[in-house]
C-alpha cells in the first residue's frame, strides 16, 4: 500500500460509521436514494449489507456476492456468506478515490460473468454503492456486453443515479477498456496467423501480409461492436438483440443504433421511462453519452 492509500485508508476509518449512517439516513428519506438497484437482469450494485439483508437478496435470487470494501468495513465474513449459501469475492480496495487494480477487475468480471452465464443473481457492493462497486461493474458491460465506457457508465447512471466515480477510478476503467482492446487484437492477428512467433522461415509474403493486415483493421473496427460473452443476458432479447444475435453468427457486426442526438431526443420525450426499458438496450450497448463533467456530479 503506498503513502497515499495508507492516508486515505486512515481517513476513511475515521469518517466510515459517519458516512455510513449518513449513507442510510439518505436511503431512507430521499425515494430515489436506494440501498441497491438492479443493473442488468442479473446484477445488483448496491450498498454495504446487513446480515438482516441476505434474506431479502436471497429472495430476489442473489447466488453471489462481491465485495470491495476494506476489511474494516465488512460486516459479514467470507465463512458466513459460505454458511448462508452465498458465493463470495472479497476485493479489498481503499475508499474515496481508489478502484480495484486492473488484475482484480479481471478477477471480479471473470466471478460475476460466471454466475450471469448461470442466469444467477450477482449483489456487487462497496460502502455506498457509489464508485468502487460501480467501477467493477461498469467493466463488466465494457467486456461482457461491448459497452464503451461512457455508455457502461450511462446505463448505470440511468438505473442508480448516485453513482459517482472519482478521477482515478474513471483512469482505471480505460486502463480495463484499453486491456480488453489489446486482449481481442491479440485474439484477432493469432486467428490471422500473425503471431510473434512465427518462424522467419514460415513467414508468409510481403503481400500477404499487407492483405492480412487489411482484415485485421477491419476486423477490429467491429471487435467492439460484437459481445464479448456469446451468451448474452436476457435484456438483449429484444428487436436489437435478434439483430446483435445474428451478427454474432455471421460474424458481421449488428448496424449501430442511432447515437447521442437521437438518444437525447428519445430521453427527453420518455422521461427515461423507455430507455429504462430493458427492451430499448441496443446491441452494441449504445445509449445517449454524459459528458465526462457529469462523472463527479451528483
Amino acid at each position: 500500500m503506498t503513502y497515499t492509500e495508507a492516508a486515505a485508508s486512515a481517513a476513511a476509518r475515521a469518517f466510515f460509521y459517519p458516512s455510513l449512517l449518513w449513507n442510510l439516513a439518505r436511503s431512507r428519506l430521499q425515494a430515489d436514494w436506494h440501498w441497491w438497484d438492479q443493473i442488468t437482469p442479473t446484477i445488483l450494485l448496491g450498498a454495504l449489507p446487513f446480515e438482516s439483508m441476505l434474506a431479502e437478496l436471497s429472495t430476489q435470487g442473489v447466488k453471489a456476492v462481491v465485495t470491495l470494501n476494506e476489511d474494516f468495513e465488512v460486516f459479514i465474513s467470507s465463512d458466513k456468506y459460505k454458511e448462508l449459501g452465498f458465493d463470495h469475492l472479497h476485493l479489498p480496495t481503499v475508499d474515496f478515490l481508489f478502484a480495484p487494480v486492473l488484475s482484480d477487475l479481471h478477477k471480479g468480471v471473470d466471478f460475476i460473468q460466471g454466475h450471469c452465464e448461470r442466469d444467477e443473481q450477482v449483489y456487487v457492493h462497496c460502502k455506498a454503492g457509489r464508485g468502487r462497486s460501480t467501477t467493477l461493474v461498469m467493466c463488466y458491460l465494457i467486456r461482457c456486453c461491448n459497452m464503451s465506457p461512457e455508455n457502461a457508465l450511462t446505463h448505470i447512471r440511468l438505473r442508480r443515479p448516485q453513482v459517482c466515480l472519482a478521477p482515478g477510478q474513471w483512469a482505471a476503467i480505460l486502463e480495463f477498456h484499453a486491456s480488453c482492446q489489446e486482449q481481442q487484437l491479440s485474439q484477432a492477428a493469432a486467428q490471422r496467423g500473425l503471431s510473434v512467433g512465427t518462424p522467419e522461415s514460415e513467414s508468409p509474403p510481403a503481400t500477404q501480409l499487407e492483405d492480412s493486415a487489411r482484415d485485421l483493421s477491419a476486423t477490429l473496427a467491429g471487435a467492439m461492436d460484437q459481445r464479448c460473452n456469446g451468451k448474452h443476458e436476457s435484456m438483449l432479447k429484444t428487436e436489437g438483440a435478434g439483430a446483435c444475435e445474428a451478427g454474432c453468427a455471421s460474424n458481421t457486426p449488428p448496424d449501430r443504433a442511432p447515437r447521442a442526438d437521437a438518444a437525447l431526443s428519445m430521453q427527453q420525450a420518455t422521461g427515461y421511462q423507455q430507455i429504462d426499458d430493458w427492451a430499448t438496450l441496443q446491441p452494441d450497448g449504445s445509449m445517449h453519452d454524459l459528458p465526462v463533467s457529469s462523472l463527479w456530479s451528483l
